[in-house]
């Protein structure tokens, strides 16, 4: 004879209440498939542990308990199919979704760790290879917002995964301390990327540069230039063209403001004076 279960005895297998239980009976979802005629008690069936078990499976994934009733009700037309298949790539897209999220937020831990690690934070000169640069030129600070706003398009356009946006200040305007002038935002092109400019790209050449990371908020960006600037002035070098800062785009709020890692880059040479 097959087993009967009672509404408490399903409730505690499937750890659900009673009430869901009973909800699930008055909206035609899922009844018990037999009734006792002497005490009006109603029982459900071995099979149909198994249909309840996949309702909540269906409900764990995001179906609606409307989307699962339709799907019950499909079925008799040959529709659960396409049904099932339409809700497949909806949980396909949400992985996706999930997916690309969890990678940002794995890049902002790594970034507010190497915030709070003062390594790199002190000048030094290092030689840089060749580079290629697409840039925009830029007045002002909305400017450098809108020319990212259309980096980011190109990007999406041409296919490149280059997430860092360089900005540069002019040599004028280093030696001026005006910091916050930018003059160019851009992006570096590897040798296949540039293939996609038709040159028009600028060419940086080999060269030294005096480097340190800003790790701080950005309205102290000036305090790490004049740090690198009186680096470069101390061990005899001088200030030969344009600045180049790589920026990745991920901002932290910080006890006094917004901030975030930049590497600051200005090509220097030996002073011939000295």
């Amino acid at each position: 004879m097959e087993k009967k279960y009672k509404i408490s005895d399903v409730a505690k297998i499937f750890n659900i209440s009673r009430q869901t239980l009973i909800y699930y009976d008055k909206i035609n979802l899922f009844k018990p498939e037999y009734k006792n005629e002497e005490n009006n008690y109603r029982y459900y069936s071995d099979n149909q542990l198994y249909d309840l078990y996949f309702i909540l499976a269906l409900k764990e994934g995001g179906f609606s308990l409307k989307e699962i009733e339709n799907y019950y009700e499909s079925t008799s037309n040959n529709c659960g199919e396409k049904f099932l298949n339409e809700k497949i790539l909806e949980i396909d897209k949400q992985i996706l979704k999930l997916k690309n999220l969890k990678t940002l937020i794995l890049k902002k831990q790594m970034e507010l760790k190497n915030i709070l690690d003062e390594k790199d934070t002190e000048p030094k000169v290092e030689f840089q290879n060749k580079n290629y640069l697409f840039n925009l030129k830029v007045n002002n600070i909305q400017g450098v917002t809108e020319a990212i706003k259309k980096l980011d398009e190109i990007k999406k356009q041409k296919k490149i995964g280059n997430e860092f946006y360089i900005t540069s200040l002019t040599k004028e305007d280093i030696l001026s301390k005006n910091f916050y002038k930018i003059n160019t935002v851009g992006i570096l092109l590897n040798e296949e990327d540039k293939k996609l400019f038709l040159e028009k790209y600028e060419v940086i050449e080999p060269n030294l540069y005096g480097i340190i990371y800003h790790k701080d908020i950005y309205d102290n960006i000036h305090l790490t230039y004049e740090k690198l600037l009186k680096f470069i002035e101390k061990n005899d070098y001088i200030v030969i063209g344009s600045s180049l800062a790589k920026v990745n785009g991920i901002s932290f709020k910080l006890k006094k403001g917004m901030g975030g890692i930049i590497k600051i880059m200005i090509p220097i040479k030996k002073n011939p004076l000295h």
